[in-house]
């Protein structure tokens, strides 16, 4: 974890391999951070899957709260350029 410098609360989930969870823990912190009053938002980089995308997109069909904003990026810096306006932004 590191705190940009808005204070916004940033965490990074990587890994060169797929398949590790990265998504999982993702999603999870997000929910539970929301759940909890905090401003969050997903930066998925993963622009040809978007596992988180699709996973927000089913949360809003089916109602399902606390609504966590995600967003798709090609890269790192442009998510962190949104940083500011949240209290965590977790790249996935």
């Amino acid at each position: 974890m590191t705190e940009s410098e808005a204070g916004a609360t940033v965490v990074a989930f990587v890994s060169q391999k797929g398949g590790v969870g990265k998504s999982t823990l993702a999603r999870g912190l997000a929910r539970e951070a929301a759940k909890n009053g905090l401003a969050v938002k997903i930066a998925d980089l993963d622009t040809q899957q978007g596992t988180s995308v699709e996973w927000h997109r089913r949360r809003l069909d089916e109602g399902v709260e606390p609504v966590v904003s995600v967003e798709s990026f090609k890269t790192a810096e442009q998510a962190l350029a949104h940083a500011s306006a949240y209290d965590v932004l977790i790249i996935d």
